[in-house]
C-alpha cells in the first residue's frame, strides 16, 4: 500500500475540486440534526453555493478549514465572493446570509498542515437559540500534551452538510459521532501522528466527506476540539478523518480576535506591499531584509550588523511556540522578496525577555554567516537613547513587502511617509502605559498592512522604531503602531547574549586586542571559581561555582521566553583558563533551578546541578556569596570569555578587568529609569566591560561574589554601566537552590 502521505495532495486537492463544482451533501452515515442543536454550525458559501462547514466563535468570527477558501497556498480567494449562512440546518433556506469581510488564513498553511482560517463578518451576528458562539478550549490546554486533551477513544461530534454515500445531496445538517485516536494509533493507521492534529476513527462508510472540511469537532461539553481538515481516500475509507486540533492554535486563533498583527502569524497573505507607498530604488533601503518562514516571506527585518538583524517577536511564533532557527531565513541586497540578492540562514534566535502579545514585540536573529556590506546590503544606524522623540507631525518613512488595499501582491518592496502622530491621539487609540510605543499617521488606505510587521521606522536616516499592528483594519484609520526603539533597543534591560550591537553598526574595522571588552589576561589560580557554560559543547555564558555540584549563573543563558534548556544539553568547563586546549574538568548538568520571579528585567539568576562533583583544587575553588553589596565607586572584578569587542570574536583566553560599583540612584537617573531592585550597576570606561559570551560570570569584590552579569546598555564597551544581579539580594534563593 502506499504511504498515504504521499498521495496525500493528490487525494484532497480532488476532493477541494469536487466541492466546489458539487457542493452539496451530508456527513457520511450521519444522521439528521435537531434545530438548534448545533448553533456555532454554519455553512460557508463560495459563489452562493455550500462549499464548507464553519463554527461560529465570537459575533463577528467564523473558524473553518484554510483549504476551503485558499486561492493559493496563504493566498485566500476574493473575500466579497464568500458568505456564511447562520441560524439554520437548511443549507439552502433559513437563518440569514451574512458577507464576509476578510479572511486570514494560517500563515504555515500548507498542503493541508496547519489547515485553519478566520472569516471576518461585515456585521455583527445577533446571538438566539439557533445562533451561539462554540466555547474554546482553555488557555491551558494549549500546553498540555495531546493524549492528556483528548485519551484514545474519546467520544466527539460532527455536524455539517458533506456529501452522502451514494453521492446525493441532503438539503438538512448532518450529525455524527466519532471516537479519537491517539498520535500513536494515528501514526500506525496513516502514518500521520502529529500533534496539531486530531485523528477520528468511525465505523467504514462513515466519516467525514466532500463540503465537510471546517466543520466543528466537539466533547460532550460541546467544547471546541478540532475543525475537520481531510479524509484520505474515497469517503468512509478504513483511514481516520483528519482535524485540526484547536488548542495547539488558541494564541493564533486569539491574537485575530484582538489586535491584527503586522505579521503573516494574522496575515490574509506572504505577499502585498505598503499600502499607498511607491516602489523604492535598489539602494534606497539597503537595511531592509525580508524574513521568511519555510522561504515565504512574512515579515520585514533590519540589518544592524554583519551578523545581527532586528525584527519583531511575532514575526517567529506560531501559536505561542518560537519556530526553530532552521525554518527562518532572510532574503538582503533585494527590492524583490521572490528573487536576487542573497538568502541567508538564522543560526540563533533571541527574543526579549518580556514578549508577551504586541508588548516588548522584540526579537535579534543571529546569521549563520556575516554578511559582505555592498551599495544594496548595509546596516542602519539606531536612534541613541538620549535622541528624542520626532515631533508630533514629522515625517516617518517605513518601506516593506506588505498587503495592498486591493490585497494583491508585489514583489517589489514598497516605501512610504507617515507621520508622528500627537501622544493623545496615540493613547486614545491605543493606551500605552509603559511609554514603550508611539504611533504612526496616514491617510485613509494608506499605511502598513499583513507582512509589514518588523519593517523599519526611519528618521534622519536611523531606526526609531519597528511595525508592530494596526489598529482596526489596514488603511481603515488613521493610525499606525510603531514600536519605539529608543526605549526598548537602549534604554530597556536587554540582557548580554542579545544586547543591542546597535552602537557602531557600519563599523568595519574592529579593534581587535584581546580582551573582555578591554581585559587583561588571566594568570592561573586568580579566578579559580570561574566556569565555562556550554550548550550542546559550545561556549554560552560565564558562570561561578558555588559548590562542588553546583554553578550559579544567569536566567537568561539558559532561559528564552518561557522555553528552559534541557539539563542534557548543558555542561561545564572548570579549572582551565582556555576554552580549548587548556585542560580542565568538564561535568554534565543534571538539573537547571531559574528564579521564579525572572521575566527578563531582574532576578536575572539560575542554579543547575551537575551530574557528578568538581574536583575542587588550586585551579577550581568555591566562592562564597556575599551578603553586602560594594560600596559605591569600589575596584570589583569581572571576568569571562566572552567577545573582545561589539563585534566579536570570543576570546580563547580567560580574560578580566576592573570596573566600579556606580550609585543606584545615579544608574537609575542617568541610564536605567527601570532598574531593578535585584540589580545594581557596575561602571567602566569607553571601549572596556562585560560583552556576550560574558553573561553570568562573576564580579568579585575582596575575595566573595557580589553579582552576575546580566547585560550591556547598547552595545559592547559603550560608555555606560553593565548591569549585574546582586548576589546580596538573591542570596537566599541561591542558598536554598544550591542546598548550601
Amino acid at each position: 500500500m502506499a504511504d498515504p502521505r504521499i498521495v496525500l495532495g493528490l487525494l484532497i486537492c480532488g476532493v477541494l475540486a469536487i466541492a466546489y463544482a458539487s457542493p452539496q451533501g451530508r456527513i457520511l452515515g450521519g444522521e439528521d440534526a435537531a434545530q438548534g442543536e448545533f448553533p456555532w454550525s454554519v455553512s460557508v458559501r463560495v459563489n452562493k453555493a455550500h462549499a464548507c462547514s464553519g463554527a461560529i466563535i465570537s459575533q463577528n468570527q467564523i473558524l473553518t478549514a484554510a483549504s476551503c477558501i485558499s486561492s493559493v497556498s496563504t493566498t485566500p480567494i476574493d473575500p466579497s465572493s464568500v458568505a456564511v449562512r447562520v441560524g439554520s440546518i437548511n443549507q439552502y433556506a433559513g437563518g440569514s446570509i451574512v458577507s464576509v469581510k476578510s479572511i486570514v488564513i494560517h500563515p504555515s498553511y500548507g498542503n493541508f498542515i496547519h489547515n485553519l482560517a478566520t472569516l471576518n463578518l461585515d456585521q455583527n451576528l445577533v446571538y438566539s437559540d439557533r445562533i451561539a458562539a462554540v466555547a474554546l478550549p482553555s488557555i491551558g490546554e494549549e500546553t498540555e500534551a495531546t493524549e492528556e486533551e483528548l485519551p484514545n477513544g474519546t467520544p466527539v461530534y460532527v455536524a455539517g452538510w458533506g456529501e452522502l454515500s451514494d453521492g446525493n445531496a441532503s438539503y438538512k445538517l448532518q450529525k455524527a459521532n466519532f471516537n479519537t485516536l491517539s498520535a500513536p494509533w494515528c501514526e500506525l493507521a496513516a502514518g500521520y501522528g502529529y500533534e496539531h492534529v486530531i485523528c477520528l476513527s468511525s465505523a467504514e462508510k462513515e466519516g467525514i466527506c466532500r463540503g465537510d472540511a471546517g466543520a466543528a469537532v466537539v466533547d460532550d461539553s460541546n467544547v471546541l476540539r478540532g475543525i475537520t481538515s481531510f479524509h484520505f481516500g474515497e469517503c468512509g475509507s478504513t483511514f481516520p478523518d483528519i482535524t485540526t486540533r484547536v488548542s495547539y492554535y488558541l494564541d493564533w486563533i486569539k491574537a485575530n480576535a484582538c489586535l491584527l498583527g503586522l505579521t503573516l502569524l494574522v496575515a490574509v497573505q506572504a505577499g502585498g506591499r505598503i499600502m499607498g507607498g511607491e516602489e523604492t530604488g535598489l539602494n534606497a533601503t539597503p537595511f531592509a531584509a525580508s524574513l521568511r518562514v519555510d522561504n515565504a516571506h512574512v515579515c520585514g527585518a533590519c540589518i544592524l550588523s554583519e551578523t545581527k538583524v532586528l525584527t519583531t517577536a511575532h514575526c517567529v511564533h506560531r501559536d505561542g511556540k518560537l519556530l526553530a532557527a532552521n525554518r527562518l531565513s532572510l532574503r538582503v541586497g533585494s527590492t524583490n522578496q521572490y528573487a536576487g540578492g542573497r538568502i541567508v540562514t538564522v543560526d540563533s534566535v533571541n527574543v526579549h525577555p518580556e514578549y508577551y502579545q504586541l508588548q516588548n514585540n522584540l526579537v535579534m536573529l543571529t546569521l549563520s554567516s556575516s554578511l559582505v556590506f555592498t551599495d544594496r546590503i548595509k546596516a542602519i544606524e539606531v536612534a541613541g537613547s538620549d535622541d528624542p522623540l520626532p515631533a508630533a507631525g514629522s515625517e516617518v518613512s517605513v518601506a516593506g513587502w506588505g498587503r495592498t488595499t486591493d490585497g494583491t501582491t508585489s514583489y517589489k518592496i514598497r516605501e512610504l511617509a507617515l507621520q508622528v502622530s500627537p501622544e493623545a491621539d496615540c493613547q486614545e487609540a491605543y493606551s500605552d502605559p509603559a511609554g514603550d510605543s508611539f504611533c504612526l499617521s496616514h491617510e485613509l488606505k494608506e499605511g502598513t498592512c499583513h507582512g509589514d510587521g518588523g519593517s523599519g521606522a526611519v528618521y534622519q536616516d536611523k531606526l526609531i522604531g519597528l511595525t508592530n499592528f494596526v489598529v482596526g483594519a489596514c488603511g481603515s484609520r488613521n493610525l499606525t503602531q510603531s514600536i519605539q526603539a529608543m526605549s526598548l533597543l537602549w534604554s530597556f534591560l536587554f540582557f548580554v547574549g542579545i544586547a543591542s550591537v546597535l552602537a557602531k553598526p557600519n563599523k568595519t574595522e574592529p579593534d581587535w586586542s584581546p580582551r573582555i571588552v578591554g581585559g587583561t589576561k588571566a594568570t592561573t589560580g586568580q579566578f579559580p571559581h570561574q566556569i565555562s557554560l556550554r550548550r550542546r559543547g559550545g561556549h554560552t555564558c560565564g558562570g561561578s561555582i558555588i559548590s562542588s555540584t553546583y554553578i550559579l549563573t544567569a536566567a537568561h543563558c539558559v532561559k528564552s521566553g518561557n522555553n528552559v534548556a534541557p539539563a542534557r544539553q548543558l555542561s561545564i568547563l572548570a579549572g582551565s583558563l582556555q576554552l580549548s586546549g587548556g585542560g580542565g574538568e568538564t561535568r554534565q548538568v543534571a538539573a537547571v533551578h531559574v528564579h521564579p520571579k525572572y521575566r527578563g528585567d531582574g532576578y536575572d539568576v539560575a542554579v543547575l546541578r551537575l551530574t557528578q562533583p568538581i574536583n575542587l583544587n588550586a585551579n577550581a575553588k568555591v566562592i562564597e556569596l556575599s551578603s553586602e553589596d560594594p560600596p559605591t565607586d569600589a575596584s570589583v572584578y569581572i571576568s569571562g570569555w566572552g567577545y573582545i569587542s561589539n563585534s566579536g570574536p570570543i576570546s580563547n583566553d580567560l580574560l578580566y578587568g576592573q570596573v566600579k560599583k556606580m550609585d543606584r540612584n545615579t544608574c537609575r537617573r542617568r541610564y536605567l529609569p527601570r532598574l531593578a531592585d535585584t540589580t545594581m550597576c557596575l561602571l567602566h570606561d569607553a571601549n572596556k566591560g562585560a560583552c556576550y559570551g560574558d553573561s553570568g560570570g562573576p564580579a568579585t569584590y575582596e575575595g566573595r561574589l557580589v553579582g552576575v552579569a546580566s547585560f550591556v546598555i547598547g552595545g559592547c564597551g559603550r560608555d555606560a554601566p553593565d548591569g549585574y544581579e546582586r548576589v546580596s539580594q538573591l542570596r537566599q534563593w541561591i542558598k536554598d537552590n544550591a542546598k548550601l
